[in-house]
């Protein structure tokens, strides 16, 4: 290309009639190959093609020569406008031709199908030489060219499409801020006024109005703080909301950016150009003109000037940095120019003379900097407009990284303590992350330190109490790097340590790494004067015997110490967890304990976790075997003391133990997968070894553990939850490990027995399930249970048998609490077990003795819940175990009642059903003797204890239950017998709805609790105008109590007051929220609520406080919303469309005369309805899915849709 551009500036250069040899004879160096110059589509090359009267259009090849006796021919104006056209007519012939050749494969590739006779091929053109002129050869796809690869443009909204001047300039594509700062500079240079003032319009563009001003206002310096203020009253009176700083709009995205970058880097030309240092009239006026508008009451002004000032000082604090630099450059050069044996004198004169032109600048650029920041940042950095004090932060964290020698100062970094108590949460989070990185910077600790004991007390306290999350996870992270600087108190480390407790994992998280961090060092100072005894007398990590000291070993001590310190809720949480346990092991969701959630945020950060091996190890050490005070002389004994467990300690390991157990498994399972996502296959072949190792440890340690930690109820649950965790499968492959786990069965069959504890014997169950998904573990586990259920039923009879357990009298205390363990056992048993069989079947007599009559286990558990009726005892522990036994009966009952409506959908499902009339007769008087019991006990306890609440929600549950059998035998064939469809009837005749009575117990209960939560809350109810009275002094004492209410004034500042009232409403609301569930369900599966003159009363009473008691009964109640059923309707299928409107026509009139007005429709929030979809989206989206939902209709009917029977018959 440069040989070409020679030869062309050479023919130009001739002169005109002149002509350029080009032939080979005159050529210098020429090639013996023949060549020719590529033809160029021309306007000259087109008009002769036509002029020789083809209607196609053909291509033209001149001969050699030709083109040059054209070119030589031409006129002389052609020669200059060849030097500058060439090349862009050469660009655009060569895109032509691109465009030509696949248009021209495309048009082969058609006529490919044609005869060869009416296409002759054509004949390659032979040069003089023989050689065949061909283009290029391509690579093709498949015979096809290959597509070209267009990209999409992306279109940029330009900001200058309306807009002239220097904003046109700035804003414009395809301009740098070089060249637009450049330019202006030279427009001043020549008219110094007319340049101002348009930089001060730009200014004022900027801040999103069409206002000017022009010479005279810019001459007038004195004037400006005028001007700025009739500005801005014109600005205000065109009541602009939106300006570009805060705009949304797509064009505005990198709208600061560029203003930024253009002044940045016009500063950094006029210091280029030393305009800044030489003219300091401009950067005067700029400041003059940015401070004013920076005071202006109106933000879009304020706004824009912040942001203008903030980037020039930041700009004047890099360059400040490299004057700096240059400076101190200069003088090593001085002083190594003076060390010389000879001088250079006009060499040491020059290096002065820029040295001290260096420090002129640098107190120029001082001045204006401190100028800038008492002009504009003091007074912005407390605005009214968060936005403007955040950007004062960012700007102020960066001026001290850039100018340390003005702004690492105390009183500088001051600000950045007095914005932590910032009202706002995102400039709190700038404040944070600005001081997170000046003290990543190690150096610059000894200079933080005043700052850290003046402001590190606040620091902590957002840490422990922000109200936003995001801030506290990033204050414990600054923390961190205090602490790690040694500038922290023990309590605030203690402060800070206790947030792995928190209820956020966020937080949790962002604690676990500080946590860690301080187990380090508390490590490291205990084991710091005997570090070389460690290595000695404990063994290395790699060591396969965990049962050998390591160290290891000490670092879990300190961890349990720190934990246990940490930890001062233990009490509490025992105390509530017996009010809720029998509600709790309904749910089936594992209950984690605060120490999982804690070591689930500690496990990333502390390696020795992962070897849960030695920690198991640790546990099994014999520790009472070290003594309490060793011999100082004696290295091995001081060594013993630091990893010697104290009392209760080893529990809390237990669950260390468990949740470690549990992530180590987790990070096996994703062990083949990098930091980016990819799978790596050599990895993965390792995963099933891994995990064969975990499941051999753990079948040969579990057992070990039982052994020694089975008496303690918290430390055998801990255990029986690692056996949910042995991979069964893993272990059938081993004799050895069979065998040890069926040992472990044992062990597990052993605790059950041996507990009376609820969590014990719920993990039990939860292991026999477990034991139970394995096929060659199956028959062992189903005979080790058939076993407790010999040993429970025969407890139940030998500890009944002789005691009227109906009557008013006492049971001793000792057989009572036997009795109560062996119902809790029953209880568990039937939660896991098919339990049918065991419960109608009268035990064998086991002695001669007994004369009385044995009965079947259910009759007992009726009769030991009717045990409720009695009167409370004097003796509160009685009272409690007999509680415990009513509860536990009832609960057993229900689980029998489950198991009998499973048993008959699944023989409908199998087509085997065939049952017997006294089959279901005997069916029908259980349930009715249980749901007698049952309502005498809630007519008899109106207090609203916890015998009265679980009958109440019992009952519920079993009319439910039968409910769902509506629609039994939906799906049987044609082909089904005469007895079959009887079978059926009598099934779906199982199902019946609440008489009126008992519904009006139940809506006496939900009153209590309702009035319960309510007091405890707060809240104030409305009314029912056919609310009853109460009927006495005595009913209205039965409303639960709180004892700390009545103390609040007296303890308004006591926080453990204020936390039993706390968890004193949560647990109100629980009981309202579960009571008032099971009735909506009951509602749903029309057994409650639907017929007779109190039709729809109990759903109105429902729903009147839906908006008085939280968004928690405002979901329960939902599907209860006729807003919300009638979109669920619109979500069902055509065919349940199709019979709900059958059946519509019958019941039409009768909705319209029974239709039930929603009354707090008037005081809701929203009318709209609204608000109730956007607060739970799930709920909203059940309803419409049709899993759950009421009845579609707006009132109740007394045909309900079919669509109800579905939604409760599965």
């Amino acid at each position: 290309m440069e040989t070409s551009s020679q030869n062309d500036a050479r023919s130009s250069s001739l002169p005109a009639g002149t002509e350029a040899s080009g032939s080979p004879h005159t050529s210098i160096r020429k090639s013996s190959r023949t060549t020719r110059k590529p033809d160029l589509f021309s306007e000259g090359i087109y008009g002769e093609a036509n002029a020789r009267g083809g209607s196609k259009r053909k291509r033209v090849a001149p001969r050699d020569g030709e083109e040059e006796n054209e070119e030589n021919t031409s006129e002389p104006e052609s020669d200059e406008e060849d030097d500058t056209d060439t090349g862009g007519e050469r660009i655009k012939a060569r895109r032509k031709v691109a465009r030509k050749v696949p248009t021209k494969k495309r048009t082969a590739t058609k006529n490919k199908g044609k005869s060869h006779a009416t296409h002759a091929a054509k004949k390659p053109r032979i040069s003089a030489n023989g050689v065949g002129k061909q283009l290029a050869l391509r690579p093709a796809t498949n015979g096809k060219p290959a597509a070209p690869k267009t990209r999409k443009p992306i279109a940029r909204p330009s900001l200058a499409a309306d807009a002239d001047g220097l904003y046109a300039e700035v804003f414009a594509k395809g301009q740098t801020a070089d060249a637009v700062t450049a330019e202006w500079l030279s427009r001043y240079e020549k008219h110094n006024v007319n340049a101002m003032c348009e930089l001060v319009n730009f200014i004022l563009k900027c801040a999103g109005t069409d206002l000017t001003v022009d010479n005279k206002d810019i001459e007038d310096v004195d004037n400006v703080a005028r001007r700025i203020n009739d500005l801005q009253e014109t600005y205000q009176a065109q009541e602009i909301t939106e300006y570009p700083l805060v705009s949304k709009a797509k064009k505005y995205r990198a709208f600061q950016s560029t203003l930024v970058d253009f002044f940045t880097t016009l500063i950094q030309t006029l210091h280029h150009s030393s305009v800044l240092y030489n003219d300091a009239a401009l950067i005067e006026n700029i400041q003059v003109w940015v401070a004013s508008m920076s005071t202006a009451p109106n933000r879009p002004f304020r706004h824009t000037a912040t942001v203008i000032a903030l980037s020039l000082t930041t700009t004047l604090c890099d360059l400040a940095q490299g004057v700096i630099s240059t400076i101190s450059t200069s003088r090593k050069q001085l002083e190594s120019e003076k060390k010389k044996k000879t001088v250079n004198k006009g060499r040491v004169g020059a290096i002065q003379s820029a040295i001290h032109d260096g420090e002129k600048k640098l107190e120029t650029i001082d001045e204006l900097v401190r100028d800038s920041f008492d002009t504009v940042f003091v007074h912005r950095y407390r605005d009214v407009d968060p936005k403007i004090r955040a950007e004062c932060m960012v700007a102020l964290g960066g001026w001290v990284h850039s100018y340390r020698q003005i702004f690492f100062e105390g009183q500088y970094l001051r600000y950045f303590g007095w914005m932590l108590s910032d009202a706002v949460s995102h400039t709190r989070a700038v404040v944070v992350a600005q001081l997170r990185s000046l003290f990543e910077n190690k150096d610059n600790i000894a200079g933080l330190r005043g700052f850290a004991d003046r402001f590190r007390f606040r620091i902590v306290e957002m840490a422990a109490q922000d109200a936003d999350t995001g801030v506290r996870s990033s204050s414990i992270e600054l923390l961190d790097l205090i602490r790690e600087a040694g500038l922290m108190e023990l309590d605030e480390v203690d402060s800070v340590g206790r947030l792995v407790f928190d209820t956020e994992p966020r937080v949790r998280k962002a604690a676990g790494r500080f946590f860690v961090a301080n187990v380090e060092d508390v490590f490291e100072s205990m084991t710091e004067e005997v570090n070389k005894e460690l290595n000695e007398l404990l063994a290395d990590e790699d060591d396969e015997d965990s049962e050998s000291p390591k160290r290891s070993w000490i670092k879990y001590k300190c961890l349990v110490d720190i934990l246990q310190n940490y930890d001062g809720q233990g009490d509490q949480l025992n105390q509530d967890r017996s009010i809720v346990a029998s509600r709790e092991a309904l749910s089936g969701a594992p209950v984690e304990s605060r120490f999982v959630l804690a070591i689930e945020a500690i496990y990333p950060h502390l390696e020795e976790l992962a070897q849960w091996q030695s920690l198991a190890g640790y546990l099994l050490y014999d520790h009472s075997q070290i003594t309490d005070s060793p011999d100082e002389d004696d290295s091995a004994s001081v060594i013993r003391r630091l990893y010697r467990l104290e009392e209760g300690q080893d529990a809390i390991l237990l669950e260390v133990l468990v949740c470690s157990v549990k992530l180590r498994i987790l990070d096996v399972a994703k062990s083949d997968i990098d930091k980016r996502g990819r799978k790596i296959k050599a990895l993965t072949d390792k995963i099933p070894t891994l995990q064969e190792e975990v499941a051999h440890n753990l079948a040969q340690i579990i057992p070990q553990l039982l052994n020694k930690f089975g008496a303690v109820p918290e430390a055998a649950s801990a255990v029986l939850r690692l056996e949910h965790l042995v991979d069964l499968d893993m272990i059938q492959d081993f004799q050895k490990d069979a065998t040890a786990y069926s040992s472990l069965l044992n062990d597990i069959n052993k605790q059950f027995l041996t507990h009376s504890d609820q969590d014990v014997l719920a993990e039990a169950s939860v292991a026999f399930l477990h034991a139970r998904s394995s096929d060659e573990m199956k028959e062992a586990m189903e005979s080790k249970v058939q076993e407790l259920w010999d040993d429970m039923v025969d407890a139940l009879s030998t500890l009944t048998q002789g005691k009227d357990v109906q009557n008013e009298t006492s049971i001793r205390r000792t057989t009572l609490t036997e009795l109560v363990n062996t119902v809790i056992r029953i209880s568990n048993l039937s939660s896991i077990t098919d339990c049918i069989g065991i419960m109608e079947t009268i035990p064998s007599r086991t002695s001669k003795k007994g004369k009385q009559r044995l009965e079947a286990p259910f009759n007992t558990l009726v009769h030991l819940t009717k045990r409720g009726l009695r009167d409370n005892d004097s003796d509160d522990e009685i009272v409690k175990l007999e509680t415990e036994l009513v509860l536990n009966s009832i609960r057993a009952l229900l689980f029998y009642f489950m198991w009998k409506v499973q048993g008959l959908t699944a023989a409908l499902r199998s087509g085997n059903a065939s049952f017997s009339t006294a089959y279901f007769e005997a069916l029908t008087k259980s349930r009715a003797i249980f749901v007698a019991t049952l309502t005498a006990i809630m007519q008899q306890h109106r207090n609203l204890d916890e015998i009265c609440f679980t009958a109440t929600t019992t009952l519920l549950d079993v009319q439910t239950l039968f409910g769902t059998l509506r629609q039994a035998g939906a799906g049987m064939n044609s082909s089904s017998t005469a007895a079959d469809e009887e079978t059926v009837v009598q099934i779906q005749s199982l199902a019946y709805e609440v008489d009126s009575s008992t519904q009006n117990l139940i809506s006496f209960v939900h009153d209590l609790v309702e009035r319960a939560f309510a007091k405890k809350a707060g809240k104030n109810l409305e009314p029912a105008d056919d609310d009853a009275p109460l009927n006495s002094e005595s009913d209205i004492e039965k409303i639960p109590s709180d004892d700390e209410e009545e103390e609040e004034d007296a303890n308004d500042e006591d926080d453990s007051v204020t936390n039993d009232r706390l968890r004193a409403m949560i647990l109100a609301e629980q009981r309202l929220c579960e009571l008032t569930g099971k009735i909506v369900l009951a509602i749903i599966g029309r057994v409650l609520d639907i017929s007779g003159q109190q039709r729809g009363t109990l759903k109105q009473k429902l729903l009147r406080n839906r908006t008085r008691l939280g968004h928690n009964y405002k979901e329960v109640l939902a599907y209860l919303d006729d807003r919300k059923s009638g979109s669920a309707g619109r979500q069902r299928t055509k065919q349940s469309a199709k019979a709900t409107g059958q059946a519509g026509g019958a019941v039409g009139a009768a909705k319209s005369s029974e239709r039930v007005e929603d009354e707090d429709d008037e005081n809701d929030d929203n009318p709209n309805g609204g608000e109730d979809r956007d607060e739970d989206p799930q709920a909203g989206d059940l309803a419409n899915n049709g899993n759950v939902g009421p009845d579609n209709d707006e009132g109740l009917s007394l045909a309900p849709s079919d669509r109800e029977d579905e939604v409760m018959s599965d």
